[in-house]
Parts: structure tokens; C-alpha cells; sequence
């Protein structure tokens, strides 16, 4: 998690944070709070552009199972913050298996490079 009273106070209009947290935040101990905090760090840092990216589901488990489900209502919330909040915007990543490591969780050179270019674009 980030800081509120950090660094990234010194950003200006023209600098850009890129939220890209992992499917380990979303647990359902876990997700209430991260969610609260990043809602917290957008209030205040409105002086910054803010990109959240939303969450793939996880390609190690099954479709159906309690974290990927979890995953879906996690996500609702960036959507929420991003209409509100004129200075973020989000940004999907692909939600297909390729671009992800053997084991389905983390993203492997293909997929860094997809959220590297979706990021600039």
C-alpha cells in the first residue's frame, strides 16, 4: 500500500501513478481495506493523474472458485472511484491466460509488455 503522506505528494498535473495491485490484495479479510485505502489516496492526492488497473481474474484456480468471484466484486470498486474522481482513470488488462506465467498468477514478458503498451496508449 501507499503512503498517503509520501514522496508522492511532490507529483504535479502532469505525472501519473499507475495502481496495478495483485490478486493476493482481494481477499476477503483484505479487500475492505484496500479498497478504503485507495479510495483515500485518490481523495487526496487529486493533484495527480491516477490509473487503476483492474484486476485479471486468477488462472490458477477455477473460474467458479471463492477468489475469482471475490475478484469480480473487488473490481467494482475501481469503477465506482473512477467516475467520481475526475483525475483517475482505469485501465483493463487483458483477461485472456497467454500473456500469464505457467502457474496462471503473475504476469509473464508478453503480458508485462501488453500492460506496458495499454498503459501508454
Amino acid at each position: 500500500m501507499v503512503s498517503k503522506t509520501s514522496k508522492y505528494m511532490s507529483l504535479s498535473e502532469s505525472d501519473v501513478l499507475i495502481f496495478c495491485g495483485g490478486a493476493g490484495d482481494v481477499g476477503k479479510i483484505n479487500s475492505t481495506k484496500v479498497v478504503q485505502h485507495n479510495l483515500d489516496f485518490i481523495k487526496t492526492n487529486n493533484h495527480t493523474n491516477i490509473i487503476l488497473v483492474i484486476l485479471p481474474p486468477r488462472y490458477d484456480f477455477m473460474k467458479s472458485s471463492c477468489v475469482n468471484s471475490e475478484i469480480k466484486t473487488f473490481i467494482r470498486n475501481p469503477k465506482k472511484m473512477a467516475k467520481v474522481y475526475q483525475h483517475s482513470a482505469l485501465l483493463k488488462m487483458v483477461n485472456y491466460r497467454k500473456p500469464f506465467t505457467n502457474h496462471g498468477l503473475h504476469l509473464n514478458c508478453q503480458g508485462k509488455d501488453v500492460l506496458s503498451k495499454l498503459t501508454v496508449s
